[in-house]
């Protein structure tokens, strides 16, 4: 079988891989960039405390802010925020460093989702380590959404704290 010699403009010398096709290339190629582009799965799930007395002790102890998840076993956008949202790499990764996280089913511990105004699920509400409100989520958000809310909440917490301060001396 002859080959048709390629114009000078389009031919290459040698292919600079030995026992590597170009198709075996592009895959590897591609295979490089989609193993570059951010996971949304964690190896960290989110440990989520289940008494709240607890978790405020240990919001005060180390200074972070509550984050409360309150849902219910029926809810459905409960069920999506926990498959979508919660395990978002950058999202459970603030959660497990930033915050203490706090899941309240609202069905079983009615009290406490009366007392934080819950009227629907799923309810994400902020904390400070102090019990006051620094933010609130009605209805479920994606991890983009999530992610935004809790830096502005700890935003918002930091201001907090250092007007605080500022108002101490």
């Amino acid at each position: 079988m002859s080959r048709t010699p390629l114009s000078p403009a389009v031919q290459c010398r040698e292919f600079p891989f030995p026992g590597l096709s170009i198709a075996g290339l592009t895959v590897a190629v591609l295979a490089a960039v989609v193993a570059s582009e951010p996971s949304r799965a964690t190896a960290e799930p989110v440990r989520w405390r289940e008494d709240a007395a607890a978790a405020q002790h240990e919001a005060t102890r180390t200074d972070r802010p509550i984050l409360v998840y309150v849902g219910s076993e029926a809810c459905g956008y409960c069920r999506k925020l926990e498959g979508e949202t919660w395990p978002d790499r950058h999202v459970s990764g603030i959660l497990g460093q930033r915050f203490v996280p706090l899941h309240v089913d609202g069905n079983r511990s009615p009290g406490i989702a009366r007392q934080l105004e819950v009227r629907a699920y799923p309810t994400v509400i902020a904390l400070s380590p102090a019990g006051r409100l620094i933010g609130r989520v009605d209805g479920y958000r994606g991890p983009d959404e999530m992610r935004a809310f809790l830096v502005e909440t700890l935003r918002r917490a930091r201001a907090s704290r250092e007007l605080a301060e500022h108002v101490a001396r």
